[in-house]
């Protein structure tokens, strides 16, 4: 796995990937609110925490698949897992959030140059 890593193009694979995953993540959140009919901070903080949520049981999975057996968290790393989880995600995504609401879904789409 680390060989293919360092192989260039699986490397320009990953990045394009996680940047169409990371610059998805704009209109499918303003999507969901339109779905779920979400306004106001508290639904839209509850609507992020189900996104992480399912994210990190998504994320134990795969690496308890690809590591060929279940995940394990040393009680020494809890603590710092914990504080990077809440200055990282946390605090970031509040403001992430709530910055988005009140931007429409049609100024999310590339500028045109007039």
């Amino acid at each position: 796995m680390e060989k293919k890593l360092q192989n260039p193009g699986v490397v320009f694979a990953l990045a394009l990937l996680c940047c169409a995953l990371w610059g998805s993540a704009f209109p499918c959140v303003k999507i969901g609110y339109e779905w779920l009919a979400i306004e106001g901070a508290g639904s839209q903080i509850l609507f992020a925490g189900y996104r992480f949520f399912l994210a990190g049981i998504f994320t134990f999975l795969i690496g308890s698949f690809l590591e060929k057996r279940w995940l394990m968290i040393r009680r020494s790393s809890v603590l710092p897992v914990f504080g990077q989880g809440m200055l990282q995600t946390f605090i970031q995504y509040i403001c992430f959030y709530i910055g988005l609401a009140p931007v429409s879904y049609t100024h999310l789409t590339l500028p045109t140059i007039a």
